[in-house]
């Protein structure tokens, strides 16, 4: 039997300052950001579950978190 998929969808402001310094540098860079985060934040379950982190920006850029979720 397969495992379960878990996943987690943050939406990230690509402009706010925290993220500025980054986001002006490079495209996605928040949602790189957030998506290893949400990465860290679940590694417990990663061993039983599909996980997939997916990380949007306002201004819209995506990051999926997982390989095998498209």
């Amino acid at each position: 039997m397969g495992r379960a998929l878990v996943w987690d969808a943050t939406c990230v402001d690509t402009l706010a300052a925290s993220h500025l310094p980054s986001t002006s540098q490079k495209a996605a860079a928040a949602a790189e950001s957030a998506q290893m985060l949400k990465r860290r934040k679940y590694s417990v379950i990663c061993n039983d579950y599909v996980f997939a982190a997916l990380a949007f920006e306002t201004l819209g850029p995506l990051v999926f978190g997982h390989e095998k979720f498209y």
